[in-house]
Parts: C-alpha cells; structure tokens; sequence
C-alpha cells in the first residue's frame, strides 16, 4: 500500500501549539488473499477451485479499486 500527502503545518501559540493539514491519496499497489474454508468440504478440489478463484478475484479488486482520497488533520504541542 502507499500512501503520500502534501500539506502545510502552522505554528501558534509562541511556537508551542502546531496545527498540519495535508491533502493526498492511498492505494494498494499488491494483494495477496488467501481463502479458507471454515468448515470440512465433501469435495476438497471443488473448495480448493472456488477459493483460489476467489482470492485471485478479490486481489483483482483490491489493487484496481482501492485508491482512495486521504485528508488528515493533525494538533501537536511542543515543550521547549
């Protein structure tokens, strides 16, 4: 996954209080899914399909759709 942002942080407070606010996206450069029955299949090479096929599907989704806009807020305070 990556994430960046580009922001800009304030300063108040004689230098005490620090205020950021950044702009940027995530996303999910690789996956890898494993799919695991939660119960003993009559047909083990019938599950054995549908879960690879499953977790090559949802690997599929996640680096294709996930990309996402990220906005964060941040308040710090510094002693000296």
């Amino acid at each position: 996954m990556i994430d960046a942002e580009i922001g800009y942080m304030w300063s108040v407070l004689d230098d005490h209080l620090t205020l950021r606010l950044a702009l940027g996206f995530a996303g999910t450069l690789n996956a890898v899914t494993t799919v695991e029955p939660q119960f003993t299949p009559d047909d083990p090479a019938r599950v054995h399909t549908f879960t690879s096929v499953g977790a090559q599907y949802l690997d599929g989704v996640y680096t294709t759709y996930l990309f996402m806009p990220v906005l964060s807020f941040a308040l710090g305070y510094r002693f000296f």
